[in-house]
């Protein structure tokens, strides 16, 4: 370890300091080095190749300064006193070097100083109230103060758990340091002292595809979670069915806060929220688990007290399980992410959270009864005098995941807000779009991975990291990455992103005879893999694969017929397909502003499926020898004949007996057939086979795109024309 933190070692220059200071810089940042290593699990890095050392007449009473690559001692220190200065100013700088979006966060750069570099006990005397150490803190703006250092160490020693070397919001600061994180407000004292960790928070994911789709405050920073993980304590059977009997601590578990006595069962227990009930099964079952996500929370950052204990053991102590105690953290994204998973996983937990609204902890409300729309767990981080410190509520509907943290309030007092929240992403972008893809690539060849980790839904939950073989899934099973986009990719498919959630579900076999090649009748068929995404994603993949040549109310007409398409599927009974056949769609995308204005307009009033092609009027010749015609077409064609519907006739010899057998198909099934541009005007016959001519690409129905490229702004008359209408 230590071997590592020196290759990112600074060379130290005793810039108007004596020389000597050199090895002591050298010691201390090695040192400095260490610490920071065992905390982010990277090296540091120097904010310069070169930090020099001056020691200078400073003005004030401040010891040090510092800006990256200079530090600055004043003379006269005792070199006592100048050593402990010096390693204080290096962790400035390892700070400036490893998380230069921090540079203006002095409170976390003087905490992590002050903790780095071992000086917590020295500030620790005399004593200083964490409240008191609050008010110092926001009210004044010189953290070198003895007083605001004797603050800062109050507030860290009041979230620094046995063992370790950061206090808990600290660590997660120096986590984002080390991925890199955008650093959107600086750390404050509330913060610092656990006390609700940041600012308010919302959050908005798709339960489809689990994107961000909206963000406001600190959604990655880790926080106490309240009550909002008990359900995920009910995801194991064995706890889901207990029943218990009521204990004096059950005063709060009754009907708007009565006491309850009686036995209760776990679903009224988790309405409820009940305290009394979730603490008498942890200690009938010796401590508490989380089932099988147990490993995904694990995944999502899960962390506390007892992270190291949990390698080993599978329970908890009930009172960090339930919030009681907020020893275990997770920020509102990875919240968010958790439920998504057991939304999908678990849906009978989720059946369970729209009582909540009408008979648990948000119920008597004026809104609760259009909060039952939803599935809803809220949490309360108190404080030592009760009051609450933080609120939670988690909202999970048909398409959207939302997290709501506020600061010094109950969940009861901004339980609304979830509406507005709503009201904000409104309309049909964020709505699911189902679509058969990958039907032509043999399901076994096919590889599925993850940014992140991903799990397996719809059989025994397992998480898997990296890229597994979809040969691993059985019919009706589900894949879904938590932390990251899906992609998907085979032999002869590059990566390509699915944002979403794939699942296994063999398409019927077609019993009907036809003259269709192999290719032509799997793309007819359909697809085993089933991709439940958002209808911008699926509608945005489809332009760019389809006419990604288009721009403003062009792009926006097309992507509003695509989407239009989803609701009539040609294949019946079964979402579209991701061909030619239906509409090509070679992975997800984000939607531009033309998709998203498509998605906001009215829908098609037609109930119909409305093709379309590349169309055009470029004249085109194409020749396929006797070879192709027979190996599309069948052996011993001898004539074709075009016309609303095509025809051929192929010569069959049965024993003795010879004659002539025509097929009749669609223009569409001759064109695939033989990989004609488009329908074939005529067709002339030699000895080397047949010369197939037409103008334009695509089947020619439906809408021509290159006609919309360069047509004029008349939105209702192009699509009447396309429908076939005057």
């Amino acid at each position: 370890m230590l071997a590592l933190a020196f290759l990112a070692a600074p060379a130290f220059v005793a810039d108007r300091a004596p020389s000597e200071w050199v090895a002591n810089a050298e010691r201390a940042w090695a040192q400095l080095s260490a610490v920071y290593l065992a905390e982010a699990g990277v090296p540091p890095r120097p904010p310069a190749p070169e930090i020099r050392l001056r020691i200078v007449a400073l003005k004030g009473r401040h010891a040090a300064r510092s800006t990256p690559g200079i530090v600055q001692l004043r003379e006269g220190l005792e070199p006592q006193r100048l050593e402990a200065v010096l390693r204080h100013e290096l962790a400035h700088q390892l700070l400036f070097g490893s998380c230069p979006e921090a540079s203006d966060d002095r409170l976390f750069h003087e905490a992590f100083a002050l903790t780095a570099s071992d000086e917590l006990t020295a500030w620790s005397e005399p004593y200083l109230s964490r409240d008191r150490a609050l008010q110092i803190l926001e009210t004044t703006e010189d953290l070198d103060r003895s007083d605001s250092r004797r603050a800062i160490t109050r507030l860290v020693l009041h979230r620094l758990r046995p063992g370790a070397r950061f206090s808990e919001p600290l660590s997660a600061r120096i986590r984002r340091c080390r991925d890199g994180s955008r650093w959107r407000e600086s750390m404050n004292a509330k913060e610092l002292a656990g006390d609700g960790f940041a600012s308010d928070s919302t959050l908005v994911i798709s339960r489809h595809t689990g994107e961000i789709l909206s963000s406001e405050g600190p959604a990655d920073v880790p926080i106490p979670f309240g009550s909002t993980l008990k359900p995920f304590v009910l995801t194991a059977t064995s706890a889901r069915v207990s029943i218990l009997a009521s204990g004096p601590e059950w005063d709060s578990c009754g009907r708007h806060g009565d006491p309850f006595v009686g036995r209760m069962d776990a679903e009224t227990a988790l309405v409820r929220s009940c305290n009394g009930w979730f603490l008498a099964l942890g200690r009938q079952r010796r401590g508490l688990d989380f089932g099988p996500l147990e490993p995904i929370l694990g995944g999502l950052g899960l962390g506390g007290s007892e992270t190291e204990a949990s390698a080993r053991r599978t329970r908890r102590r009930p009172e960090e399980v339930i919030g009681l105690v907020p020893s275990l953290t997770l920020s509102p994204l990875s919240l968010a992410r958790a439920y998504r998973v057991l939304a999908e996983s678990h849906p009978e937990i989720l059946s369970v959270l729209r009582r909540v609204p009408s008979e648990g902890t948000l119920a008597g409300l004026p809104e609760s009864a259009k909060l039952s729309e939803w599935a809803v767990k809220t949490g309360t981080v108190r404080g030592v005098s009760g009051e609450p410190e933080l609120g939670l509520i988690v909202a999970v509907d048909s398409d959207l995941v939302i997290v709501l943290v506020r600061s010094g309030r109950a969940p009861r007092s901004f339980a609304s807000e979830v509406f507005e929240v709503r009201r904000k992403l409104a309309g049909s972008a964020h709505e699911a779009a189902r679509v058969q893809v990958l039907g032509l690539v043999p399901e076994t060849s096919i590889d599925v991975g993850c940014g992140g980790f991903g799990v397996k839904l719809g059989g025994p939950l397992a998480r898997f990291d990296g890229w597994m073989s979809f040969s691993k899934i059985s019919p009706g099973e589900s894949v879904l990455c938590v932390n990251g986009p899906l992609m998907a990719r085979a032999k002869d498919v590059p990566e390509r992103p699915y944002v979403g959630i794939l699942t296994l579900s063999p398409p019927p076999e077609r019993t009907r005879a036809s003259a269709e090649g192999p290719k032509a009748r799997r793309a007819r068929r359909g697809s085993s893999l089933l991709l439940r995404t958002t209808r911008l994603a699926y509608v945005a993949g489809v332009v760019l694969a389809e006419a990604d040549e288009l721009t403003g109310w062009r792009r926006e007409l097309f992507a509003r017929v695509v989407a239009h398409n989803l609701e009539y599927s040609p294949h019946a009974g079964r979402p579209v397909c991701d061909t030619t056949h239906c509409q090509v769609f070679l992975g997800t995308r984000t939607g531009r502003s033309e998709e998203r204005r498509a998605l906001e307009s009215t829908r098609l009033p037609w109930n119909r499926w409305l093709p379309f092609s590349k169309g055009g009027k470029e004249p085109w010749s194409v020749v396929r020898t006797t070879a192709q015609l027979e190996l599309a077409l069948g052996s011993n064609v001898s004539w074709i004949e075009l016309g609303a519907r095509p025809s051929w006739v192929r010569t069959v010899v049965s024993g003795s007996e010879i004659h002539d057998e025509p097929v009749e198909v669609s223009c569409e099934v001759l064109r695939s057939a033989l990989k004609l541009p488009s329908c074939p005007d005529s067709v002339e016959w030699s000895e080397r086979g047949a010369t197939f001519e037409g103008r334009g690409e695509g089947h020619g129905l439906g809408l021509d795109v290159r006609e919309l490229s360069s047509a004029d702004e008349d939105v209702d008359g192009l699509l009447r024309r396309a429908f076939g209408q005057r």
